[in-house]
């Protein structure tokens, strides 16, 4: 099967092929060419255009006097304000915070920032990968000043830099940190709307979005959409974090990944992950009759964790399938058993037979 196809992707990139998610993750955000015989090139000119971007941006030494402290002030800041969230982003994984067997490619020493009595910060260049996460996220913001750093993306990066490095080929891996930098840039282009206030209301800004998976939940479970309606459950509150990071904060990291395979490998990006949330609501619906606002956010967030994520797929998978019957039939779980290639939630176009 043809990896550019996005159904393979959401069905679930096979753990057991080394490398292939890397790869397929980098082609459904729109970064590699599709020709393959180019990506040698287009690859390492990338990584070209990253260094450059990062000596661009780069924090001078104040040792040098090349800016005053008022100068130097915003960027500081900046750098402080993503020290403080890698170093919180998923501190119960080693992974981030090992050095690198591969080197990175970037050999500027882009500084970490630790407390100073005279600057309020020193350096520190001690190479890990929550350093290049760090480092890659200064980039993002300095270069995207009309949208800069906001809180989360660190979570978004990390599940990219995770996957780039730990499932791609030894000759992808050198790449790890351009990849992630640019792809990254292209899964914030098709974000953005949901971080700019004045943008919530539009169909991509967050207030957009939540509507969306309102209307889904009325369809799927009116009378439950009532009972909530009814308690005036805040669903921008319940959501909202989900919907943003796209549940990088709330599943253990294997699980993040395989429902990244299917978001990204969505026809209609983001699509399924409505129907996903909804599926977490259904899940919990029996537990939350009468109970308190705080009751039900509690189970609501719980729930990722402590439900099957297969079951999570497939029930939304299977809303999916029921809302689009009407053009065309999906490849269900129930369908999905007798394949081994397909995991449960898959979702493939079956034409109708036409009767004669």
């Amino acid at each position: 099967m043809c990896i550019r196809d996005r159904s393979y992707a959401f069905r679930g990139v096979p753990d057991e092929c080394v490398g292939l998610r890397g790869i397929v993750w980098r082609l459904l955000l729109g970064y590699l060419p599709a020709e393959t015989n180019t990506w040698e090139t287009f690859v390492e000119n990338k990584r070209k255009e990253y260094t450059e971007l990062n000596k661009k941006y780069e924090l001078p030494e104040l040792t040098k006097k090349s800016l005053s402290y008022s100068e130097i002030t915003p960027r500081i800041e900046l750098a402080k304000a993503i020290k403080v969230d890698i170093k919180r982003t998923k501190q119960e994984i080693l992974f981030f915070s090992m050095i690198p067997h591969i080197p990175l490619e970037n050999s500027i020493k882009q500084r970490e920032l630790i407390e100073d009595e005279k600057y309020d910060f020193v350096y520190d260049s001690t190479e890990t990968h929550r350093l290049a996460i760090s480092r890659l996220l200064h980039v993002f913001a300095n270069a995207n000043d009309s949208l800069g750093y906001v809180q989360g993306m660190n979570e978004v990066a990390s599940v990219i830099y995770y996957c780039f490095y730990n499932d791609s080929s030894e000759a992808l891996r050198i790449y790890t940190e351009s990849d992630t930098y640019f792809c990254f840039c292209h899964l914030m282009a098709e974000l953005k709307d949901l971080y700019f206030k004045e943008r919530e209301r539009i169909a991509t800004g967050l207030k957009g979005k939540v509507e969306r998976v309102i209307n889904v939940l009325k369809r799927v479970e009116p009378e439950y959409w009532m009972y909530l309606e009814s308690i005036k459950a805040d669903m921008l509150l319940l959501t909202m974090r989900w919907i943003m990071l796209m549940f990088a904060q709330d599943l253990s990291l294997a699980g993040i990944v395989r429902l990244w395979d299917s978001v990204l490998g969505d026809w209609e990006r983001f699509l399924f992950l409505d129907y996903f949330i909804v599926a977490i609501f259904v899940e919990v619906k029996e537990k939350t009759y009468g109970v308190q606002f705080y009751e039900l956010s509690r189970l609501l967030n719980e729930t990722p964790q402590s439900i099957n994520l297969q079951t999570l797929l497939k029930n939304a998978g299977n809303m999916l399938a029921k809302d689009l019957s009407k053009d065309c039939l999906l490849y269900t779980s129930d369908a999905a058993d007798d394949m081994q290639c397909v995991d449960l939630g898959g979702r493939r176009i079956i034409k109708k037979k036409k009767k004669k």
